[in-house]
């Protein structure tokens, strides 16, 4: 399996551990994980980018 360099930095023992936590996750704390690195999220109206509606 090729790995990331992320996942490559994390370690074996880490992702391990992520893996488990993730598996132990609500559906609502995993949207809310994802709504944090969601990149369209993070602006200050809450979208980054253009807008087709403007």
């Amino acid at each position: 399996m090729v790995k990331s360099m992320q996942r490559t930095d994390l370690g074996d023992k880490r992702f391990t551990e992520l893996q488990e936590e993730v598996k132990g996750a609500s559906a609502t704390a995993l949207q809310e994980f994802h709504d944090i690195i969601n990149p369209d999220a993070m602006g200050p109206d809450g979208k980054e980018g253009i807008d087709d509606a403007d």
